[in-house]
């Protein structure tokens, strides 16, 4: 019975370290994905990249969590696993950068090509406002730079720039005399 045991422990190590290094390459793979890391590439296309990797990371942390029931059935100690809070660490600030430029790309749009009067010039100023300070403390993560937050800042900092004019056209207060005199 304890050389059946011994073995099942051996094998479980063994897993253990395989999901470890599949997660460590999924690490590298965040890092290194053009995909990811290209501003040129279409928001879409990131995300969906970003899904897939999340899929493979999801899996393997589900493994790891079933591993860690057998270690615990077999009454030795959980194996640490570092390399998971450093995946979601890297993948969430990846991944969130991605969303605000798909999200950001989506508003503008909107901003730009639909009638001024039917949009929200408060919300318009204050979205700006929040994703450009978001976008500040992403870029502390990124001391050494990314081409992608750069690219999202300066399309975020292109409509900031302009939020004085926004608010002031938007200002609910500006009687339809007002409106007509501007348009």
């Amino acid at each position: 019975m304890t050389e059946q045991r011994e073995q099942n422990i051996e094998e479980l190590e063994k897993r253990v370290l395989e999901e470890q290094e599949r997660v460590q390459g999924l690490i590298e793979k965040v890092g290194q994905s053009e995909t990811l890391i290209r501003a040129d590439t279409p928001a879409k296309e990131a995300l969906d990249e970003a899904a897939k990797i999340k899929r493979k990371f999801d899996e393997s942390v589900k493994r790891l969590s079933q591993y860690k029931g057998y270690q615990e059935t077999l009454a030795i100690g959980a194996t640490p696993i570092p390399e998971v809070e450093d995946f979601q660490n890297k993948f969430g600030v990846r991944h969130r950068l991605w969303e605000i430029r798909h999200q950001f790309g989506d508003m503008q749009k909107r901003w730009y090509h639909e009638n001024f009067r039917d949009q929200d010039a408060t919300l318009i100023t204050t979205t700006v406002r929040e994703l450009s300070g978001e976008l500040t403390k992403l870029k502390m993560k990124y001391r050494d730079g990314d081409e992608v937050l750069e690219a999202v800042s300066a399309e975020v900092g292109a409509v900031a720039k302009h939020s004085g004019l926004i608010a002031a056209l938007g200002n609910p207060h500006m009687q339809e005399k007002h409106w007509v005199k501007v348009w």
